[in-house]
């Protein structure tokens, strides 16, 4: 479960906060801007509310992830990865207007449909998932919903 302790010991480490009343850990909570909570067995996106509108990085590979939700407080975000996770469908991300990059690479995603990806995506990273309806022009109906999009999958 993601919890103020478990985001402060990952950016700080426990030594540095053991001097640290719980509101002067509160307050370097709320001023980062990237946030890493990779291979920390979670299940389930949430309390991202007490984090603050400057974070811009969400690093949860590598998790037991099977959604992708909760993330209304994170407006200012510009790249989330949620690579190697068990998540099944690209949603609710159309409340990350400033979304850049987007990793859902070793999923078991299978489709991606049309607008799930926010149109500010420049990266999109979808390989390791079967994308097994993906066939045919699958793929143009998404890219024609991401007019910035630069890379997918590492190619131009």
């Amino acid at each position: 479960k993601i919890s103020m302790k478990l985001i402060a010991d990952r950016a700080f480490g426990a030594e540095e906060l053991a001097d640290l009343t719980g509101d002067e850990v509160a307050q370097r909570v709320l001023a980062l801007q990237h946030v890493r909570l990779d291979e920390e067995r979670i299940e389930e996106i949430d309390n991202l509310e007490m984090l603050g509108m400057s974070v811009s990085h969400l690093y949860l590979q590598r998790n037991l992830l099977t959604r992708i939700e909760n993330l209304e407080s994170m407006r200012g975000l510009q790249l989330l990865c949620l690579a190697s996770n068990q998540i099944a469908v690209v949603e609710n991300l159309g409340c990350l207007p400033a979304l850049k990059a987007l990793d859902v690479g070793y999923n078991v995603i299978e489709k991606i449909e049309p607008g799930q990806v926010p149109p500010t995506v420049l990266y999109l990273t979808t390989d390791g998932n079967p994308l097994t309806g993906m066939v045919g022009g699958a793929w143009e109906g998404v890219f024609e919903k991401l007019p910035l999009l630069r890379t997918h999958d590492c190619v131009d």
